[in-house]
């Protein structure tokens, strides 16, 4: 000291610090990445410091940590959670000690399986299925659209051998769509319809009405399954579907073309109170013509 001399000090709050780990799964790993003591860098594997899932990481309030998870062979990795809840993307910003959980399922090429035709296929919609005949296996649909085969979507999955069919939708009008059941079944493909197809349409009394019974198939969608017998001259021809209240209102419609027996499904929102489906001849965009060549119309 030479001198009178003022002395000060600053301070500021300390940011908490918490903890991240990774659920140990048999069937994939996961290692922690601090993106902000690395400069914010994810590409550069010289950078991190990869933790174990047993040692998880410790990370200050805010900042971003990157989950660096890979699948074994004949797996993939279809969500990633913390905490219960699915992220987007590959990093979550910390808030509170954390659990990082992965959802694995086989993609195991050895599972024998099959892919239908697609059916029901509308502007926005298609109901696409098949059939796994290897025991223990899980059954899906990926599909992806023709001008972006880079993004590959799957469906719920249901575990064990046997059929699997699922709506797909939303869909794109006009659109080509690739699927196949698992990674093994045969790919396929479907277009969507114009949307202007499905404009304009009114509910002409027809003397083809299907009631819905105990016995028609639903599930938790209000997804209604009917085979349709028609005569042999309606080969070809295209037909409609529509599901009408018990006020002739139309809930919803579905084209296809007849090709001998046909199976439909229509799908309204949970609790409609839905009570016929009206076969017609799609004769125009505008209008519906009643059908007359149904030989017999059997709910499954």
């Amino acid at each position: 000291m030479d001198g009178e001399a003022e002395i000060y000090a600053t301070f500021a709050e300390e940011s908490p610090e918490y903890t991240v780990t990774v659920t140990e799964n048999e069937n994939a790993t996961a290692s922690l990445i601090n993106v902000d003591e690395n400069g914010g860098a994810v590409n550069t594997a010289s950078l991190f410091t990869l933790m174990s899932a047993e040692d998880g990481i410790t990370a200050a309030e805010g900042e971003e940590i990157y989950v660096n998870a890979a699948a074994n062979s004949n797996y993939t990795i279809d969500a990633v959670y913390v905490n219960g809840e699915a992220i987007t993307g590959d990093s979550f910003i910390i808030e509170r000690n954390s659990t990082v959980t992965l959802e694995v399922f086989s993609i195991s090429t050895g599972i024998e399986a099959q892919t239908y035709d697609a059916q029901n296929v509308t502007f926005g919609s298609a109901v696409v299925g098949g059939n796994v005949s290897t025991v223990g296996a899980s059954r899906y649909i990926r599909y992806w659209k023709q001008n972006d085969q880079n993004n590959v979507y799957t469906t719920d999955v249901m575990s064990g051998e046997g059929e699997y069919s699922v709506e797909l939708w939303p869909l794109e009008p006009e659109t080509t769509y690739y699927y196949q059941m698992t990674e093994s079944g045969e790919i396929k493909s479907f277009t969507t319809l114009a949307e202007e197809i499905l404009e304009a349409v009114e509910a002409p009394v027809s003397e083809a009405s299907i009631p819905i019974t105990e016995t028609t198939y639903k599930t938790l969608s209000s997804t209604y399954k009917f085979t349709i017998l028609c005569d042999e001259e309606l080969e070809n021809a295209i037909l409609a579907v529509g599901l009408f209240d018990n006020a002739n209102r139309l809930l919803d419609i579905r084209a296809a073309e007849a090709d001998g027996d046909d199976t439909y499904i229509l799908s309204t929102p949970k609790n409609t109170n839905a009570s016929y489906a009206k076969i017609f001849v799609w004769q125009s965009f505008a209008s519906l013509l009643p059908l007359g060549g149904v030989e017999t119309v059997q709910i499954e």
